[in-house]
């Protein structure tokens, strides 16, 4: 076993209490989270082009795995998919990405963290689609960003990489961008008017530092062009039939259309090169360098990340 250097990058035995290249201790806060938080990984990040034929490929591959799970879903309940309530039918699309928990007890708002959603159970039908499919978009977008961290690094995504990931998604701007773009996905598949941006706007009120509002535009920009990305993985399993369908479940819930607007007019579709240079040097490359930056602080939230991680996935094998 190795571990590699935050301050080199170069590998030590993993008794090593030093890195035999360079000196530096090692911070044992931060064990098992060597080899993705370090100045090499940094630099992969940054400088490593992946193309687009490769980030097609890893989105294929996310669509390959939850098409296995589906179909297996379908044929343990023995019915017919196009005879199930449209909210059996979403719910088995996000049981094929990630496990889903009902709260009885705790506010009306749904949640995810750490490869689960949670939903409240005395939501309408048409208020739990809403939820889930906006949950689902988090769990993807997550999805997406370990997937092409993995790949970059050329290693298999476990508790820790996860723990990472969640970790990068928590900061203000890297939030902006998740919250947005779970939003266009919800809109994406639900009947328009139902969706609500004010999370956004709140999260925009929050900005103070004049680069934060600065860069805020950035994190929209690729909150958009990468829900294109989930909005892909979605329609390999919500087709026009089932979106009529839940269109038939509004109806019939007669839940509040929220008559929402918004003044996003300045947000833009990345191109392709662009999209992947944020995902990697932005999204990634960033949160790495303030971890490494205030290891003593994040190695404790990115240990207790890896062990809410290890428990729900080991739960759910």
């Amino acid at each position: 076993m190795v571990k590699s250097c935050f301050n080199c990058g170069e590998e030590s035995p993993d008794i090593a209490k030093f890195c035999i290249n360079c000196g530096k201790e090692f911070d044992l806060s931060f064990s098992g989270f060597n080899k993705y938080i370090c100045l090499e990984t940094v630099d992969k990040l940054e400088n490593i082009s992946l193309s687009e034929e490769e980030y097609d490929a890893i989105i294929n591959e996310i669509i390959t795995n939850a098409k296995i799970n589906h179909a297996n879903l379908i044929n343990e309940s023995e019915l017919d998919e196009n005879e199930l309530f449209p909210l059996k039918r979403i719910t088995l699309v996000a049981l094929s990405f990630t496990p889903i928990l009902s709260k009885i007890e705790g506010n009306e708002k749904s949640s995810y963290g750490f490869n689960l959603i949670k939903v409240p159970e005395r939501l309408n039908s048409s208020q739990k689609i809403l939820n889930i499919l906006k949950e689902l978009a988090h769990h993807l977008l997550a999805e997406i960003l370990e997937n092409v961290f993995a790949y970059i690094l050329n290693v298999e995504k476990d508790d820790d990489l996860e723990a990472v990931i969640a970790a990068s998604l928590k900061f203000k701007n890297a939030f902006l961008m998740d919250e947005y773009c779970s939003c266009i996905v919800q809109e994406k598949f639900t009947p328009y008017g139902f969706q609500n941006y004010d999370s956004v706007y709140e999260i925009l009120d929050s900005f103070q530092d004049d680069l934060e509002k600065e860069n805020a535009l950035n994190d929209l920009n690729f909150g958009k062009s990468i829900s294109q990305d989930i909005i892909k993985i979605l329609d390999e399993f919500i087709d026009d039939d089932l979106i009529e369908k839940i269109k038939i479940q509004f109806n019939v819930d007669e839940i509040e259309n929220q008559g929402f607007s918004t003044d996003f007019n300045e947000v833009s579709i990345l191109n392709v090169e662009q999209k992947i240079k944020h995902l990697t040097s932005v999204s990634l490359a960033i949160p790495i360098k303030i971890f490494l930056e205030d290891k003593c602080q994040y190695g404790d939230i990115l240990s207790q990340y890896s062990e809410k991680f290890k428990v729900i996935n080991e739960i759910n094998k």
